[in-house]
C-alpha cells in the first residue's frame, strides 16, 4: 500500500503506553517539557560544536520540495542540506510511509536531522573520530551502550574505535553487503527514493537498557538508531544524527506521533502560503 502525504499528516491513531515494548526506561510523552528542553538543548550544543571547529551552518531547505512522485512531495531527508565539504545543518523531514509504522516508539511525522559534512582534507577516520567525539563528549552517550551495524569495509576503522576506550564486546555487527544494499536503510548502505545510486554507511544504535541483548546485523530489539555514518569514498565523508532519537535515549521519553502531527501540519500550511 503507497501511502500519500493527506496520510502522513492527518493520521491520528494514539499510541498507548501498553504498546512500548522497546524498554521499560521508556516512557510516553504528549507535550513533554522535559523533552522538549532536552532537544532544545541538544541542539544548542550541537550547533556550538560544530562551529567551534570552524564549521560552516548552512540554512535547511523547506519541507514541501514540490517533487510528489517522491514521498509525497515531503523532504525524505539531508541529502539535499549539504552542498560543500565543511558545512553542517539541521533539516526538518517527514516520511509519508512512516504513517503505517506510527505506532512503533520512535517514529514521529516530523523530526529533525543534523548533517555534518567534513573538511576538504579530512578523511574517513577523522570524520569517524569527530563522530566519536560529539557522541561521547558533546553529547556524553554511555559507551557502553552505543553500537555500529555496518558492511565489512567498516572494520578498516577499528582502530579508530579502539583508541576511543572500551566498547562492549557486541559494539560492531557486520551485514552481508548484498542484504545491506537491497535494504538501503542506512545500517551498512543508505540510498534515497529516487537517487540513482547510495553510499556505504554504519549505522549508529544505542541501547535503551544496559542489559538490552547483543545487536544483531538484521533486528535490533532494545535498541535505538540515532544516526549514521558515511564512509563511502565516492561521498563526503560525514555523518547524521537524528535530534528527536538522540533526545529520546537521553531522556527516556518518547512523544507520541499524534503529538507531533500539529507541528507537521503548521509547517506545511506556513510553507503552502
Amino acid at each position: 500500500m503507497k501511502f500519500t502525504r493527506r496520510q502522513c499528516i492527518v493520521g491520528t491513531a494514539t499510541l498507548a503506553a501498553s504498546s512500548l515494548p522497546i524498554s521499560a526506561l521508556m516512557r510516553a510523552a504528549t507535550a513533554s517539557t522535559s523533552f522538549d528542553a532536552a532537544l532544545t538543548d541538544i541542539k544548542r550544543r550541537l550547533i556550538g560544536f560544530h562551529k567551534s571547529i570552524d564549521l560552516t551552518q548552512v540554512e535547511p531547505g523547506g519541507l514541501l520540495t514540490g517533487d510528489m512522485e517522491i514521498n509525497g512531495g515531503l523532504r525524505y531527508d539531508d541529502a539535499e542540506l549539504i552542498t560543500g565539504k565543511g558545512q553542517f545543518g539541521i533539516q526538518p523531514c517527514a516520511r509519508v510511509d512512516d504513517v503505517k509504522d506510527k505506532e512503533r516508539p520512535g517514529v514521529l511525522p516530523l523530526f529533525e536531522i543534523l548533517s555534518v559534512s567534513g573538511k576538504p582534507n579530512d578523511d574517513a577516520k577523522i570524520e569517524t573520530l569527530r563522530l566519536l567525539e560529539v557522541l561521547l563528549d558533546v553529547l556524553q552517550f554511555d559507551q557502553s551502550q552505543i553500537a555500529f551495524v555496518s558492511v565489512p569495509q567498516f572494520q578498516d576503522l577499528q582502530t579508530v574505535l579502539d583508541d576511543k576506550g572500551e566498547w562492549r564486546s557486541d559494539a560492531v555487527a557486520i551485514r552481508d553487503p548484498k542484504d545491506a544494499r537491497t535494504e538501503g536503510d542506512g545500517s551498512g548502505y543508505f540510498q534515497a527514493p529516487g537517487a540513482e545510486t547510495g553510499m556505504y554507511t554504519a549505522g549508529i544504535y544505542y541501547a535503551l537498557d544496559p542489559n538490552s541483548a547483543p545487536i544483531q546485523a538484521s533486528a535490533q530489539d532494545g535498541w535505538l538508531e540515532i544516526g549514521e555514518l558515511v564512509f563511502d569514498e565516492t561521498s563526503h565523508f560525514s555523518y547524521s544524527l537524528g535530534l528527536d532519537r538522540i533526545a529520546m535515549a537521553l531522556t527516556g521519553e518518547v512523544p507520541r506521533w499524534e503529538s507531533r502531527e500539529q507541528r507537521l501540519q503548521n509547517l506545511v500550511a506556513l510553507e503552502e502560503t
